[in-house]
């Protein structure tokens, strides 16, 4: 049953924050906005078969661990500020504002994270995959 409040001039009055109350937090530094809705926003399914062949396909290439940093740095600085939702390999799906895809990441962008992602020292494998989901991600949102 719904019932409409009932005023009185006592509740009227603006109300008061008691003494102790804490100002709202502001989100972490990096954090992501909740999730959009619209035309712009692509839900992409995470295929990991189709990421699995695409891997073995960059490790094909047989590029030096330098080369395959920087094609992985590049391609996540394309992407870096489209995801809508966090790509970390626990959910079949991301999602991607396709406005905000950047097609050629600026050059010290780019330098810059190869040299973050150089400091971890990831295995030659891993590089590959996260190159291949980078790719496969990508080439949804531009309905390749």
């Amino acid at each position: 049953m719904n019932r409409k409040p009932t005023t009185t001039p006592a509740s009227t009055k603006p109300v008061q924050k008691p003494a102790s109350a804490t100002p709202a937090q502001k989100p972490a530094a990096g954090a992501k906005p909740a999730p959009a809705a619209g035309k712009d926003v692509l839900k992409i399914d995470i295929d990991r078969q189709a990421i699995k062949k695409k891997a073995e396909e960059i490790a094909a290439w047989k590029n030096s661990y330098d080369v395959s940093i920087w094609l992985f740095a590049e391609a996540e600085c394309r992407l870096a500020d489209a995801y809508v939702t966090v790509l970390d390999g626990t959910t079949p799906t991301v999602m991607i504002s396709k406005s905000k895809i950047v097609e050629t990441p600026a050059r010290e962008a780019i330098e810059s994270l190869a040299k973050a992602i150089y400091s971890k020292r990831p295995k030659v494998e891993e590089l590959n995959w996260f190159l291949a989901e980078r790719k496969y991600i990508y080439d949804k949102a531009k309905g390749k």
